[in-house]
């Protein structure tokens, strides 16, 4: 038991120490201009480790330099995980890492054969590298010229990274990417890093895959992801523009893909009415690959129903979902619905003085790791503000992952005994 407990402790305990190590190191007078509190430093810790984004303190304006590049570092390091990082440098090594750390490793990028756990490794810093490179290199051809050479450079490179790992952090001032709202090129970059992070790494390997050996085809849950999220990109993009005609169609299109777990924004969305607010509470719900309930969960829990009306089992791309797999979707959906409950009843008792569409969007915001806000975080109680910080932590670690960790047993179940059935009536 204790070995099998050990595969969901060592995520658990690494996260919660890497948010310490680098609140320690933000709160140093070298990271900061005019000094910040512990708390502020661990709220901004919190979000980066988990990519969220949201915070308490204006980054720009309040980071030296120095404390910048560890933000970036901590979003980098978030991202990839702390057991990823540290078997890429014991594999780049030629070190071994034992059975225990392997099976750690493969719950953490989900891959059950463990016999390719190292490829998988190398593919996913490989990929994550290369598109953040090429992301920064095509950013900075616009920041260059702007800011001069040297600061147009370190404004690419931050700036794809916040964006691929959705992180939602920028360094450009108090309006996010604001002034660029009309400059298509920017936009498009900026979108293309949103969505590459927002669809997961096998998404992209397996697409890659497909193009280079021709003959090999898009796994199912690929396909489920890239149809998924490309209509839940069209569709809220039409309807931004229907419930909000002053903004562009750029602007929509930005939001609908930046609202699915990233957090950069190109207007102010305190503009916006009640009903947008709602959809991108919504929106932010779904997520993407890995943020949210997901967006495999969502398409199950849309063709659940009609399944079952039918009487029919759920047949996606010629393959049947098993029982297992929707018991565990109906159990993720259902927990983050009472999660957000539960916290959202906090805060509203918290901060009376907040409207609720308001609340239940921050709380959304940081349990789905996307970092929008439609009004300042640091405006919010203590109170509230640590519900977000242990919901950001949720959010990134999985709702069951923490579950796992609490439902272990010292006494094994028998499984040889049967119940009879319960008749009930639904």
């Amino acid at each position: 038991m204790l070995k099998q407990k050990r595969i969901y402790m060592i995520p658990v305990f690494s996260f919660i120490l890497l948010i310490l190590l680098f609140a320690l190191v933000l709160i140093l007078p070298i990271s900061t201009k005019y000094g910040i509190s512990f708390f502020n430093s661990l709220f901004i810790a919190t979000s980066s480790i988990t990519g969220t984004g949201l915070t308490t303190i204006n980054i720009a304006n309040n980071f030296t330099v120095f404390g910048k590049i560890v933000l970036m570092v901590s979003i980098q390091v978030g991202s990839l995980g702390f057991m990823m990082l540290y078997s890429f440098i014991l594999f780049a090594k030629n070190k071994k890492i034992n059975l225990s750390n392997t099976l750690i490793l493969s719950n953490e990028i989900n891959l059950n054969n463990l016999s390719k756990v190292k490829e998988k490794t190398y593919k996913i810093v490989k990929y994550t590298f290369f598109i953040e490179f090429f992301g920064a290199l095509l950013l900075s051809i616009f920041f260059v010229p702007e800011y001069g050479v040297k600061k147009g450079l370190w404004y690419g490179l931050f700036h794809s990274i916040s964006a691929f790992c959705n992180a939602g952090f920028d360094i450009l001032g108090d309006n996010s990417f604001c002034r660029y709202t009309d400059n298509i090129f920017i936009n498009l970059i900026i979108i293309s890093l949103m969505y590459l992070g927002s669809i997961g790494f096998f998404v992209i390997e397996n697409v890659h895959s497909s193009i280079k050996y021709r003959n090999k085809h898009l796994q199912v849950y690929s396909k489920i992801i890239i149809v998924t999220s490309i209509l839940l990109i069209l569709v809220p993009t039409l309807l931004f523009k229907l419930l909000s005609p002053n903004i562009t169609f750029l602007q929509s299109l930005f939001l609908s893909v930046t609202c699915r777990s990233t957090g950069l924004y190109t207007f102010s969305l305190s503009s916006l009415d009640r009903v947008s607010k709602l959809l991108l509470t919504f929106l932010m719900f779904i997520g993407g690959a890995t943020s949210g309930i997901r967006i495999t969960n969502f398409v199950l829990m849309i063709l659940l129903p009609y399944a079952t009306i039918r009487n029919e089992e759920i047949i996606i791309g010629y393959r049947k979902i098993d029982y297992q797999t929707i018991k565990k979707s109906i159990t993720i959906v259902i927990s983050y619905v009472f999660f957000v409950f539960i916290g959202f009843l906090i805060m509203l008792g918290a901060d009376k003085g907040f409207a609720s569409e308001d609340l239940i969007f921050e709380l959304v915001s940081a349990v789905s790791k996307t970092g929008l806000e439609t009004f300042s975080t640091a405006d919010l109680s203590y109170l509230s503000k640590v519900i977000l910080i242990i919901y950001m932590y949720i959010g990134r670690l999985g709702i069951l992952t923490l579950m796992a960790l609490l439902s272990f047993k010292n006494k094994k179940h028998n499984n040889s005994i049967t119940y009879p059935n319960a008749d009930l009536m639904l």
